[in-house]
């Protein structure tokens, strides 16, 4: 052991780590002295850092935080070591962890080659070795080239790029992704060999920091160190020089900070080529937001157009100028926006990639860089020639908001209010100069034009834009996502004017005029945002993913200069104008030609409503009539006004009804963007509520009908979606220009509607005189109630609130008149709204060909003709029943079901979507022909109202009207009629007295109908005295030994036939419903087969049964040969409990009662088990003494209830027996019950699992084990027979992801025959629980039962044996004491087992006191300098393979876990490998070890051979840490 700790200590001395730092190369230093531990200020100088840096693979020390006295220090290093631990050391000191040294080391990179150390060829030193850099992609572009100038420590980047001629050598290859975000040292991806290798310069001792992009930033210069430039020191010459010097356009744009020549720092003529070479005054020193902030302009231009901003592109790059060349041509209006932007040009015209230059070297900028960033940024590299350049048009300046404007209008303003202070203020001329002006220009430059485009980056607006349009509010709606703008694409197609308004609403433009899906030729990236989303948010927070390619976009249209806010609609609100900022109208401001204009200019109809004086004296606009805008109509000067007295304008809908007998009846047309135009609803679901909204906006009477016609010429329509007419307007809804033979014929009454009803044919009474007024009270009887209910299309009047008396009524009816005011009529009354008639009139619908007026074909009259309902795109189910029996006012459902074998004949489509909201009339939405209808049965004359399902509520009969039956009036006879006759099961539960005596229904149970029963007079009673009924779910198991046991039957419709679930999912809880249902015990198995007799079946749906009854399930019937067969336990159960094989236990005595502590013991407990098709018991709460106890079981009773029984006895709920059994698994053909092939009992045979997807994890292996009560999880994978020649066997099928979450037993789906099954391995008798991982935890063994083991119990050969158990390495860390005295483990290491160990009595501790321990993860790394350095390999199973990860998918997030998990330093390298010999190996899922460790990854197999292999490596670090070295 002495040895072994000499061993160890002596090891550790070549071992560092920097931890907590930015990178690789840096952080706190720390090295091994038995664990890590942090070197102390002062402990390490100079020579020390430089040694730890050449170690660690990085370049010289740049930082480091800590005294360099040689004084004191612990290492005395002379600077030619390899490692700092070989360096002389003194005794270390201890030191908190504040105290510690920091470190940071330059990147191990350089420039070679090149006038300074700041520009050159691109050297990375890598693996020891330094070499040129090389990127595979080509795409090395300014961003990258910042990174390299950064990680040298060098000024802004001036130009880089990726060129060839350098001589054919061996070159380390970057991925440019990575270097963005990291050092290039860290994104190294392999090597190879070429004649390519990066160019790039840096600035030498100047540079922007902390900027938007490479032109801007802090400045800062070189004076030994980085230091900032304080406001004053640079003006506008030096900023000029600056700007020229790195490479960017000679002038500025934006300059923070004083520019008097008084004081300042640097003082440049301006033709200098660097700033540091202007003479300089003593630098001043200044606070870090005190320092100059300076934008430059990009070096961008365009050249050979009619001015500034129309031309070719060209840029500047390393001091020339050259055209710009796109890769694929695929230069779009993005890329033309950031020219535009870039160039303080007005908004982008257009921009097209041509080929038809002359031949000349050009700048390469990559497809897809430019709209996110900058044409410069962009550029990888040159071509020595090419015909390829960009031609881009912008407009010259903008006038409107948030846009930059040319600079000379300012000027010119700048300098007239300057003459006219120096008029006025002759005293203070002298203080104004040229550079006053420029400071002022500055200040209103950026208050009035460039702030405000600044403010718009920063707010939501910025994050949005119109691009391509006549103006900012109109054009290609883009959007900026994740730092990237793209066009946008509405994911359903379906983009309306909600969407549109809010557009315009956060570009902060005017009332939203259109918004449409376009198309273009040219396919190019797309923002994916869902339409449904943004009318209730904003399009940034709408945006749900991407397409790489899309030819479509969305294009918006916003008015610019007036609006409507606040109104109800797009057409109404409040009239605001943009005067510099939105302004009201104020009343009298605006006359009715104004109203007009405006309202024709938004698109909308002619104006209904204007609150505010007309009268021309006075008002703000003076228009004509013909103008197109209001803002063209001769203005005075506007007033100003409280935003209570804004004139409020209501224009009408631009909607029609056209080719009918009045204008409300005709084919509808809507006009859009100026054009009159049918419109078509092509997803053929236009509605009765849809119409009703046609007609309120019309402002119209109630809706008669509407419909489509499919024979109008085939000519464009207008497209929209019916959902949003519900909730908004027409043309609201319009989404697209198509062509179509379709459109929409709509009636609305004319003269009378019922308004604020709960449906189309129910509400307050009104009528047409001129406008809508109120029918009062008595003024309208029940001959023109039944006139007027015909008129709108509905049944006969069911309910009429207001006095039918006919003397002094208005309307004198007599009946047969077509239309309310076709009758003679008196003078109307006046009535306030509240004593106006209620009328609601029946739904037009029916049940024809049944027993009564409840049961038959349903039928609905719609435009005046009775016809077949038919419901097209879903199934018919029993909801859609309940809503035809409540809409007819008959009882509960018996059934509903379609049929096929109707004549074939015109029907009436109907949307089941809408019926469940709605009424069925108001959810006609079209007619064809078919042979198609809907039989229904609903109950005469009872029913069962606010139940949990279709078979239990309170009771209710009809008596003229429905009243609830009260307690004591029904006998339990009455209610076995009653659940019969509702094609329900016999009644489980009936609250409400059952005595004979005095109860209203008198039934001997043969009845078919409650009301057939004598009846005595029936009693008056309260809501909550009537009486409440459960009937059970009519199904029932047949074949069987008992009634809880066979074929799954529902009887439906009157008939019992075979449940047949189509997908065959049917699984243990649908079993469990059944059970429950059934009143039968727990569920023990089920099966489905297809082996049955064909004939009809009933289709049930699985994922309805879990949740609701059987018969509820039922959608359909079929021929079949398929069912399925259940079984329930009879007479036990376990309820309330974490699965199926634990819980209270219950049993049957004509009820469930439940089994008292001390009544049920081991045996029973077995027996118990056994019979609901689990395990063994592995927990009974409750005494297990024989005395006194109910159940005297002998063990081999199929069943609880034949064992001998005493007489039960009562106990409360608290004092019943839990039980759990263990669950149905075992391990077969191992060397113990906690290794083998594992199998399940399901249906009483014991078979090997199998699953479908090909990984099985470690994850399940851990749960199977827990379900087995054995130790830790070691190994468990797929193993196939095919090897072997064997044929394919039964086996259980299960899915692996159900077995993390449940049982084994619970995730059989189906019986499968296969050749694979699952090999498992758990440890016998020790296990780690609620540790992080699979080899940590807190230690116990089984001694019977699982026991922890205590503090001071395991000493460190005794951990290491017991991590050698588990399949882990060696042990890390063993919380507990070590000392060989007094503890129970006496091992000597060699042993394969710790219970193999000599033990002594082992000692009783707190859970609190037992020992934790860490086990190192099986992996090592072969073949390499050192132990952190190699080829991975694992250990599992007892074997050590190479590990191999699919598809090359090994990054450096993977390597540093590797490194973790060997308790070696950073991740230097790790490269995935396929020229190895080909062997066995253990494969990795994807993407798992950044997320885990390698061992929970691997997916086990015994047939995995491959080439491939991980090479990997670590800075050093010791290799005793948990292993003994030899």
């Amino acid at each position: 052991m002495f040895l072994r700790v000499l061993l160890l200590s002596l090891w550790c001395w070549d071992s560092v780590q920097l931890v907590s730092g930015s990178g690789l190369c840096s952080g706190s230093v720390q090295i091994w002295d038995r664990s890590w531990t942090g070197v102390c200020d002062g402990d390490l100088d100079q020579r020390g850092a430089e040694v730890l840096c050449r170690e660690l693979g990085c370049g010289a020390p740049s930082l480091l935080q800590g005294a360099l006295s040689p004084l004191g220090q612990t290492f005395h290093c002379e600077g030619h070591e390899s490692a700092l631990m070989d360096c002389p050391r003194s005794n270390s000191r201890t030191c908190s962890s504040g105290a510690t040294v920091h470190l940071i080391c330059s990147e191990p990179i350089r420039l070679v080659g090149g006038a300074s150390r700041c520009s050159g060829t691109v050297e990375v030193k890598h693996r020891g070795e330094w070499r040129r850099m090389y990127v595979p992609s080509t795409r090395w572009d300014q961003e990258d080239t910042a990174a390299v100038c950064r990680d040298l420590d060098c000024g802004s980047a001036v130009y880089g790029e990726q060129r060839g001629g350098f001589p054919w050598t061996g070159v380390w290859e970057v991925s440019t992704d990575c270097v963005r975000k990291s050092s290039v040292r860290e994104c190294s991806t392999g090597s190879s060999s070429t004649s390519f290798g990066l160019e790039v310069k840096c600035s030498d001792s100047v540079r922007l920091v902390s900027g938007s992009g490479l032109c801007s930033g802090s400045v800062q210069i070189w004076d030994g160190s980085w230091t900032g430039v304080c406001d004053g020191d640079l003006d506008q010459r030096g900023a000029e020089v600056l700007c020229r010097e790195l490479g960017l356009w000679g002038s500025f744009s934006l300059l923070q900070g004083a520019l008097s020549p008084l004081g300042q720092m640097f003082h440049c003529e301006g033709h200098e080529s660097a700033l540091m070479d202007c003479p300089r005054s003593n630098s001043s020193t200044c606070s870090s937001g005190a320092t100059v902030n300076l934008t430059c302009s990009e070096p961008i231009r365009l050249v050979g157009g009619a001015n500034r901003c129309s031309g070719t592109v060209e840029v500047k790059l390393g001091g020339e100028w050259r055209r710009v060349s796109q890769l694929y041509r695929l230069w779009d209006q993005e890329d033309t926006t950031v020219v535009c932007r870039d160039l303080n040009c007005g908004s982008a015209v257009r921009g097209e990639s041509r080929d038809d230059f002359p031949q000349s070297p050009v700048w390469e900028i990559t497809s897809d860089c430019v709209r996110k960033s900058s044409v410069r940024r962009c550029v990888i590299g040159s071509s020595s020639s090419s015909s390829l350049g960009v031609d881009v048009k912008c407009s010259e300046a903008v006038s409107g908001r948030g846009s930059n404007r040319d600079l000379a209008p300012v000027w010119t303003s700048v300098r007239k209010k300057h003459k006219l202070i120096q008029s006025r203020f002759v005293l203070i001329q002298t203080w104004f100069s040229d550079m006053f002006l420029r400071v002022l220009l500055l200040s209103l430059w950026c208050w009035g034009v460039l702030c405000a485009g600044v403010q718009g980056e920063n707010d939501s607006p910025g994050e949005l834009r119109l691009v391509g349009g006549a103006s900012r509010c109109s054009g290609a709606l883009e959007v900026k996502h994740e730092g990237e703008w793209r066009k946008v694409f509405d994911r359903k197609s379906l983009w309306g004017h909600e969407a549109t308004a809010v557009v315009c609403r956060d570009l902060d433009c005017g009332s939203a005029l259109y918004g449409e899906k376009k198309f273009e030729f040219s396919s190019r990236p797309v923002w994916l945002v869902s339409s449904d989303c943004v009318k209730k948010s904003s399009v940034r927070e709408c945006v749900s993913g991407f397409y790489s390619f899309s030819f479509w976009h969305v294009e918006v249209n916003c008015s610019e200069s007036v609006r409507l806010v606040s109104g109800s609609s797009l057409c109404s609100g409040s009239v605001q104008i943009w005067n510099g900022s939105w302004t009201g109208v104020c009343d009298g401001d605006l006359d009715q030609r104004g109203a007009e204009v405006l309202c024709r200019e938004l698109d909308c109809g002619a104006p209904s409503l204007l609150q505010g004086a007309l009268s021309p004296l006075g008002q703000t606009f003076h228009c004509e009539g013909h103008e197109s805008a209001l803002m063209d109509c001769p203005r005075s000067n506007s007033r100003t006004c409280s935003s209570g007295a804004t004139v409020n304008l209501t224009c009408s809908e631009p909607l029609r009804l056209v080719g009918g007998a009045s204008r409300c009846s005709g084919t509808l047309e809507v006009k859009h963007r100026g054009d009159w135009g049918r419109v078509y609803e092509p997803f053929i679901q236009w509605d009765q509520e849809s119409t009703a909204a046609v007609c309120r906006d019309l402002d119209c009477g109630s809706a008669v009908y509407g419909g489509y016609r499919e024979d109008f010429p085939e000519s464009p329509v207008w497209s929209f979606y019916p959902d949003c007419v519900k909730k908004s307007s027409v043309r609201g809804c319009v989404f697209r220009l198509s062509s179509s033979p379709y459109g929409l014929e709509v009636k609305c009454s004319d003269s009378v509607r019922l308004d604020s009803g709960s449906g189309l044919c129910s509400g307050s009474v009104q009528i047409w005189d001129g406008f809508w007024t109120g029918v009062c009270d008595g003024d309208l009887d029940q001959r023109g109630a039944e006139v007027l209910c015909r008129e709108l299309d509905c049944g006969a009047p069911s309910l009429l609130q207001g006095a039918l008396s006919p003397l002094g009524q208005t309307f004198h009816c007599e009946g047969h008149e077509s239309a309310l005011m076709d009758c003679p009529r008196s003078n109307s009354s006046t009535c306030s709204s509240g004593a106006t008639v209620n009328l609601t009139c029946s739904e037009p619908l029916r049940l024809v060909g049944g027993a009564s007026r409840c049961n038959g074909t349903v039928e609905v009259r719609h435009r005046g003709e009775w016809r077949r309902l038919h419901e097209t795109f879903t199934l018919w189910d029993q909801e859609l029943t309940a809503a035809v029996c409540r809409a007819l006012d008959c009882g509960s459902v018996v059934y509903g079901k379609e049929r096929l074998d109707f004549p074939w004949s015109p029907v009436w489509n109907v949307s089941s979507k809408c019926m469940k909201k709605s009424s069925v009339r108001g959810c006609v939405y079209g007619s064809f022909s078919s042979s198609w209808g809907v039989d229904v049965m609903c109950s005469d004359s009872v029913r069962l109202v606010s139940g949990s399902g279709l078979c239990s509520g309170s009771v209710q009969i009809w008596d003229g009207s429905w009243t609830g039956v009260c307690d004591g009036d029904l006998g339990q006879r009455g209610a076995e009629v009653l659940c019969r006759e509702l094609g329900c099961g016999a009644p489980s539960l009936l609250q409400g007295a059952l005595s004979p005596l005095g109860q209203t229904f008198h039934c001997e149970g043969h009845e078919s109908a409650l009301m057939d029963c004598p009846r005595s007079n029936s009693s008056t009673c309260s809501s909550g005295a009537t009486v409440n009924l459960t009937c059970s779910d009519p199904i029932r198991l047949v074949g069987g030994a008992s009634r809880c046991n066979g074929t799954l039957e529902v009887k439906y419709e009157g008939e019992w036939r075979r449940v047949f679930e189509h997908f065959r999912l049917w699984g243990h809880e649908d079993t469990a419903a059944v059970c429950r249902d059934l009143d039968c015990g727990s569920a023990v198995n089920e099966e489905s087969r297809d082996d049955f007799p064909q004939n009809p079946v009933w289709l049930v749906t699985p994922e309805c049964v879990k949740e609701s009854s059987v018969r509820e399930c039922v959608y359909g019937s079929v021929s079949s040969s398929g069912g399925v067969n259940v079984m329930c336990s009879e007479s036990v159960r376990l309820v309330s409990g974490s699965g199926l094989c634990s819980g209270s236990v219950q049993i049957w005595n004509g009820s469930w009662t439940g089994v008292c502590d001390g009544d049920l013991d081991q045996r029973g407990a077995e027996v118990l088990c056994r019979e609901l098709g689990c395990g063994a018991p592995s927990l009974l709460q409750g005494a297990l003494s024989p005395l006194g106890q109910t159940f005297h079981c002998e063990g081999h009773e199929s069943a609880l209830m034949d064992c001998p029984r005493s007489n039960s006895r009562t106990c409360s709920s608290g004092a019943t027996v839990n039980l759990t059994c263990s669950e149905p698994l075992r391990l077969v053909g191992g060397a113990s019950r906690c290794n083998g092939t594992l199998e399940v009992k399901h249906r009483g045979e014991w078979r090997p699992v199998s699953y479908s997807p090909l990984v099985w994890d470690q994850d399940d292996t851990a749960a199977v084990c827990r379900d087995l009560n054995c130790g830790s999880g070691l190994y468990g994978g797929r193993r196939s027979d095919e090897d072997l020649n064997l044929e394919a066997k039964p086996v259980w099928e299960l899915t692996p992801d159900c077995v993390k979450k449940s049982s084994v037993r619970g995730c059989v789906s189906q019986s499968e025959h296969s050749r694979w099954s699952v090999e498992m391995m758990c440890s016998d008798s020790v296990r780690l629980v609620s540790g992080s991982g699979l080899c940590s935890g807190s230690v116990q063994i089984w001694n019977g039962s699982w026991t922890g083991v205590c503090d001071g119990d395991l000493d460190q050969r005794g951990a290491e044996v017991l991590c050698r158990e588990l399949g882990c390495g060696a042990p890390s860390l063993l919380q507990g004491a070590l000392s060989p005295l007094g503890q129970t483990f006496h091992c000597e290491g060699h042993e394969s087992a710790l219970m193999d160990c000599p033990r002594s009595n082992s000692s009783t501790c707190s859970s609190g006191a037992t020992v934790n321990l860490t086990c190192s993860e099986p992996i090592r790394l072969v073949g390499g300098a050192s132990r952190c350095a190699g080829i991975l390999e694992m250990k599992l199973r007892g074997e050590w393979r190479r590990v191999s990860v699919p598809n090359n998918d090994f990054e450096q997030e993977d390597t540093a876990v590797v490194c973790r998990d060997l308790n070696c330093g950073f991740a230097v390298r790790g490269d995935s490998r396929d020229d190895f010999p080909k062997s066995p190996v253990w494969k990795t899922r994807i993407s798992c070890v950044r997320n885990s460790s390698v061992r929970r990854c691997v997916i086990p197999s015994s047939s995995s051979s491959s080439s491939w292999g991980v090479d990997v490596e670590c800075s050093e670090a010791a290799s005793g840490r948990g292993s003994s070295r030899e």
